[in-house]
């Protein structure tokens, strides 16, 4: 009994002394960006906490450099750290063109005394990974270049691995709605996801999708977007969104009639938009012929907008030179993409005969000597039956 009450005291008189120190440990706070980057700057914070139940008086905290990371002012002077209290400290360092990818050991040491030479070292994990963009979107096209609406066409996306590394699970998804909006567009034949094994490093592949645009979609610009995830080889996943551009164009469809020659040469000229789309800018020219004369002032005649299943007329005056005119026309315009168009057509106007301008008189001429004529006759008969 004796025995045990002594070492209780020998304790009690020996726990202070033992726990009367400084007592520090370094942990990592955190850092920025997460994950860090080859060939970036990453910041780093952290944490000395003093655990003891004594104050570090000269408290030093430093990064011991190694690859993959550098710095150029490693040590952090933090001086009297009370008690149970902590500080955080600030470190930006360079992360190596060549690291590794994944997780990289950051070493720090620590003291309460510099002076003592006495070190305490601790390791902590940081993950390095590429961005992103390592797999990226190399080029995209169309075939045909502008699709119509209605019929089916393709989509080829060009996707290429320009990371250090090996990318797996690659998903690409063809978005066709984006929140409220939905895009006139169906794929064919496939879903609008579709599956990459595998890309090795600096490799490539083609996605192919059979898309179609709606039969009343409208002839315009569309921006899809285009969502790729992936994992890289040890297990990051990732996911970026890009937009390609798909031009829906409905073919120009136009229908030129001459619908009435008059008297006085006046041609009246029907143009019809037999197309899906809206034209812009829609002017109508008479060319020259040898056939005719031109007596409007000017050979042009301009309508701007033309809607689809819409039509407007045109007059020109010209001067007969032979029984039948060749009229070649020219229609100019815009389709609803803004590109320029020519379309030409051929056109006959036959020559209309005028009145003779003494012909009403002649008429009441005849007219008048028929009735003398049944006069006279009537006049005759009637003497001889008296």
């Amino acid at each position: 009994m004796k025995k045990m009450i002594v070492a209780l005291l020998l304790l009690a008189v020996i726990m202070p002394l033992v726990s009367a120190n400084p007592v520090l440990k370094a942990s990592l706070s955190k850092y920025e960006p997460l994950p860090a980057q080859p060939g970036n700057f990453v910041d780093v914070w952290i944490k000395l906490e003093n655990t003891g139940n004594e104050n570090a008086k000269n408290a030093v905290l430093e990064i011991v450099p190694s690859f993959p990371f550098s710095i150029d002012e490693n040590s952090k002077t933090i001086g009297i750290l009370g008690s149970q209290k902590d500080y955080v400290a600030e470190f930006k360092l360079r992360v190596d063109d060549n690291a590794v990818q994944g997780d990289n050991i950051l070493k720090v040491r620590f003291t309460d005394n510099p002076l003592s030479n006495t070190w305490y070292e601790t390791e902590l994990t940081l993950r390095v990974e590429s961005a992103s963009s390592d797999l990226v979107i190399s080029s995209y096209n169309t075939v045909p270049e502008e699709l119509q609406p209605g019929e089916t066409g393709q989509l080829k996306i060009r996707l290429q691995n320009v990371a250090g590394k090996t990318l797996r699970d690659i998903k690409v998804s063809l978005s066709l709605t984006d929140g409220t909006i939905t895009y006139p567009f169906i794929p064919i034949g496939t879903t609008a996801q579709q599956w990459i094994d595998k890309l090795d490093i600096n490799s490539g592949a083609e996605i192919v999708y059979d898309i179609k645009p709606y039969p009343d979609a409208e002839s315009k610009a569309y921006k899809l977007p285009i969502t790729l995830s992936y994992k890289d080889s040890a297990g990051a996943e990732f996911n970026k969104t890009d937009l390609v551009g798909i031009i829906v164009n409905s073919k120009p469809e136009l229908m030129v009639n001459l619908e009435e020659v008059r008297a006085d040469g006046t041609l009246s000229i029907k143009i019809v938009n037999k197309g899906l789309s809206t034209l812009k800018f829609l002017t109508v020219h008479l060319e020259k012929d040898s056939s005719f004369d031109l007596l409007s002032q000017k050979n042009s005649e301009y309508i701007g907008k033309l809607e689809s299943d819409d039509f407007e007329t045109v007059d020109f005056q010209i001067a007969f030179k032979e029984q039948t005119a060749k009229l070649p026309i020219a229609v100019t315009f815009m389709d609803a993409n803004n590109n320029p168009y020519e379309q030409t057509f051929s056109l006959e106007a036959k020559m209309m005969k005028k009145e003779n301008g003494n012909g009403s008189a002649g008429l009441w001429i005849v007219i008048v000597i028929a009735i003398l004529i049944v006069g006279f006759i009537a006049y005759r008969v009637m003497r001889k039956k008296k």
